[in-house]
């Protein structure tokens, strides 16, 4: 199974590297869509969307948001969703905290869990989009310091791992892990700034945002660790061998991309 779960994100690993910085934007965009689709159809599967009709209707309202948040992504549109899925992960963060599992019982809010995936996967998208036309090395760097969070958190908790950090919702998660995976995106972050195109006098705002996609990383597993145990399913589906959904891959990226894009807006503007 690890073997199978390595060779299957190697593979997604290169796939990904070589749509980021050698397609054109309108590639990254169509590839992109065509991901969060698959995305959105896991996620109704994981809010209890059985009935033929409401799964349509899901999917129509994902696709179509998926459009308006392209067509109009140049307009004021952009900074309300982004402005708006900020203070959505502000709310989910606080739901997560006070967050109990009840054993038995029916799965909960699922009404609700379903109406957060317009924002959410219209802000991935916008934000996927945006990254790569300001540069592609960009949206390659906020996939890399995601990637490199949830590494550094899983080799340094599975060494030095006691302290747990949400028991509830990843039981194997600990503080230590946590604090590993900041640790591995500062060290990235450090060498970044003084590589990347970075102003020197937002160097520093720069290393700063960057480990705080740690925490936002984090945040955005441990919501869809709560979808799925909400559903009573293990991985949000079985399309990537060895590593269930594409949503089981995309939930860090979904909650980073968004709020790295507009931090890193505001640091170049400024």
């Amino acid at each position: 199974m690890l073997k199978q779960r390595i060779i299957s994100g190697v593979i997604m690993a290169v796939l990904a590297i070589a749509l980021v910085t050698l397609m054109p934007n309108w590639v990254v965009t169509l590839v992109s869509a065509a991901i969060l689709m698959i995305a959105a159809w896991e996620w109704s599967r994981l809010t209890s969307q059985t009935d033929v009709l409401v799964k349509g209707l899901f999917m129509t309202v994902i696709a179509v948001c998926l459009v308006l948040t392209y067509v109009l992504r140049e307009t004021s549109l952009s900074s309300v969703i982004l402005t708006l899925v900020f203070f959505a992960w502000v709310m989910i963060s606080v739901g997560l905290w006070s967050y109990r599992q009840d054993d038995g019982t029916p799965p909960r809010e699922q009404t609700l869990l379903a109406a957060a995936a317009p924002l959410l996967l219209s802000a991935a998208f916008v934000a996927a989009v945006g990254l790569h036309q300001l540069s592609p090395v960009w949206l390659l760097y906020a996939l890399i310091i995601t990637a490199i969070a949830d590494v550094g958190a899983y080799f340094v908790g599975k060494q030095f791992g006691e302290k747990k950090l949400s028991p509830h919702l990843s039981p194997g998660k600990t503080r230590e892990g946590l604090f590993g995976g900041m640790v591995a995106v500062l060290i990235i972050a450090l060498f970044a700034s003084l590589l990347l195109p970075v102003p020197g006098s937002s160097a520093l705002s720069f290393i700063l945002l960057s480990v705080l996609m740690s925490l936002v990383s984090v945040l955005g597993d441990l919501f869809f660790s709560m979808l799925k145990r909400e559903s009573g399913h293990k991985d949000s589906g079985n399309i990537l061998p060895g590593h269930g959904g594409v949503l089981d891959r995309l939930d860090s990226h979904i909650a980073v991309l968004p709020i790295f894009y507009a931090g890193l807006h505001w640091i170049l503007v400024a």
